[in-house]
């Protein structure tokens, strides 16, 4: 009996020794939602943790808030996201295991989306025109469409689908219409003409430039009048409020992209070389470039925190941070000519040669696309209700279930603003 006590001592006493040197973490993870995941209603949100010696308890946080503590397996806890207000947002969950020794660990974090809101990018009416647009539709402050299409005609419509009226300009309108400050509606034609019309669709004036030429680049214009453009001879140019030249700066290739405008003046752009460009407004110097595995003909965005947002042809959205470095790319099916728009809730809306019209989150996952039968090449507009207009190659203007209103940012979209002014 005697050696029996002393055999179990022993090993007791070895126990508690192999106890103490246990310094070994657990093996902790999230297996439930995944990373960019998109979710609704009630998220399971699952762990997995082991330790050599055994795990004492799980806790699991979401958005950095404890939520939830367990002490058995299956590890898990439901959260149910109907309690979130927003149609979409997104969150964030991780988890700490602690063993019986009191080692503890923490899993990587996972970000995942609850999308709530069932309409969210499903089509509101489609328009159709005569021929493909090219086009980005302006909209004016009491809620008209105006947008052209390659049939030649500038359409105007209701916030309900129906026109109300549409002009002839005898050839393909690829330009985007912009609305000035008493209502008039600009618009160039691949005849060379500007043309400036009243609200109510009758002929204002028109300007004759030399026929079959367009500007390629629309101007940006900044707080002191600086007109800041690109051009075909590889120059991006600013010029004076009187007209003459304040700076130029040589690139490498053509310039389709109208620029964006920094909160600090800074110049944002894409070039046929393949380069994202940021210039200094006072001298035109090289701030930064970034580039991209092809031509970069769309323009940028600018969201509330300055990320700069730009598509390529190379398929890609890129988010920069106003450094030039990468933030993020979301890759899609096709080229990207299209320039996005930026939701007052951070969505990135922008459209590709896929057919589809993407809601990315700040953080580049797919919240919603929506399908337009053929390439989109058209930049989005965001009326006050949500509702997102863009053309397509199918010849439709259609109107999306969105979200929000457009970003209170500097930039948050092509030409700055629904009106299309290209001002800050």
């Amino acid at each position: 009996m005697r050696k029996l006590v002393i055999g179990f001592l022993i090993c007791v006493f070895a126990w508690i020794a192999c106890s103490k040197d246990d310094t070994q973490p657990p093996d902790i993870s999230i297996t439930s939602p995944s990373e960019g995941a998109v979710a609704s209603g009630v998220v399971r949100i699952m762990v997995s943790a082991s330790d050599n010696k055994g795990v004492q308890s799980v806790d699991i946080y979401l958005d950095g808030e404890l939520m939830h503590t367990a002490d058995v397996r299956p590890y898990y806890y439901d959260w149910n996201s109907d309690s979130i207000q927003q149609d979409s947002s997104e969150h964030s969950v991780f988890a700490s295991a602690i063993d019986i020794n009191d080692n503890e660990a923490f899993s990587d974090t996972v970000s995942f989306i609850v999308y709530n809101d069932s309409l969210l990018g499903k089509e509101v009416w489609s328009f159709p025109t005569g021929d493909t647009i090219f086009s980005s539709p302006a909209i004016a402050p009491d809620g008209t469409i105006y947008i052209g299409s390659y049939d030649s005609y500038l359409y105007a419509i209701d916030p309900d689908g129906t026109e109300k009226w549409r002009y002839d300009l005898f050839d393909w309108v690829h330009s985007s219409p912009a609305i000035g400050s008493d209502g008039t509606i600009y618009v160039g034609s691949k005849t060379g003409t500007l043309t400036a019309l009243h609200p109510d669709g009758t002929l204002y004036w028109e300007f004759h430039n030399a026929p079959g030429y367009e500007t390629p680049c629309s101007p940006a214009v900044g707080a002191d009048g600086t007109i800041y453009f690109g051009s075909f001879d590889g120059w991006f140019y600013a010029v004076n409020p009187n007209g003459s030249q304040r700076w130029q700066h040589r690139l490498n290739d053509q310039i389709t992209s109208s620029p964006a405008i920094g909160s600090d003046g800074t110049i944002y752009f894409g070039c046929w070389d393949k380069n994202i460009y940021a210039l200094d407004p006072i001298n035109g110097s090289e701030k930064w470039r970034y580039t991209t595995g092809y031509m970069v003909t769309g323009s940028p965005a600018i969201g509330p925190n300055g990320t700069i947002y730009i598509g390529s042809i190379d398929s890609r959205v890129y988010a920069l941070t106003p450094d030039g470095s990468l933030d993020w790319a979301y890759a899609t099916e096709e080229g990207i000519i299209a320039s996005p728009l930026v939701g007052s809730d951070g969505t990135v809306y922008i459209g590709s040669n896929d057919g589809y019209l993407y809601a990315l989150t700040e953080s580049g996952y797919v919240l919603w696309h929506f399908y337009a039968n053929l390439d989109i090449r058209s930049s989005p507009a965001m009326a006050d209700d949500g509702t997102i207009y863009i053309g397509s190659y199918d010849e439709n203007l259609y109107a999306i279930h969105g979200t929000g209103t457009v970003a209170n940012s500097h930039w948050p979209m092509f030409k700055h603003d629904n009106e299309r002014t290209g001002k800050e």
